[in-house]
C-alpha cells in the first residue's frame, strides 16, 4: 500500500475505493486503450526488465480512472509506475448494472499489465 493509500484510508476515504461496484475489465467497452509500448521504460528495456502487475482502477462515472492501486507487484518498481501511468489513461464507456442502466457512480475494475521484453536473446541450439 502506497503512501496516498495510506492516507486516504486514515481520512475515511480509502473505503469508497471498497465500495464501489466492481466489474470485469474483459467486458467493459474500452473508448481509448493507450499504446503500452509508449509506457514501457527504456532503462528497464535496456535491462531487458519484464514483468506483469495486477491492478485496481477506480472509474468515475465518465469513463476516466481516478485512482490506482497495485494489488500485485511486476517485481520491478519502474514497471509498477509504467503501469499506474497506463491504467490512468484508459478510457472506458460507463457500464450497465443488471438492470440495463448505466453505471451512475464511480466504480472498479481489476486488470493485468504485462511488459514483456520485445528483443529477447534467442540461443540457437546445437546439435
Amino acid at each position: 500500500m502506497g503512501l496516498l493509500d495510506t492516507w486516504l484510508d486514515r481520512i475515511g476515504l480509502g473505503e469508497r475505493f471498497a465500495r464501489l461496484p466492481h466489474h470485469d475489465f474483459t467486458k467493459l467497452v474500452i473508448r481509448h486503450r493507450p499504446d503500452q509500448e509508449r509506457y514501457y521504460p527504456e532503462v528497464s528495456r535496456l535491462a531487458r526488465e519484464s514483468g506483469s502487475a495486477r491492478l485496481l482502477l477506480a472509474v468515475a462515472p465518465n469513463g476516466v480512472p481516478y485512482r490506482v492501486r497495485l494489488l500485485e507487484s511486476s517485481g520491478h518498481l519502474r514497471l509498477d509506475e509504467a503501469a499506474h501511468r497506463l491504467a490512468l489513461d484508459f478510457r472506458f464507456a460507463s457500464p450497465a448494472g443488471p438492470d440495463g442502466a448505466l453505471a451512475r457512480g464511480g466504480w472498479q475494475t481489476t486488470f493485468r499489465v504485462t511488459f514483456v521484453d520485445p528483443n529477447p536473446e534467442i540461443s540457437s541450439a546445437t546439435t
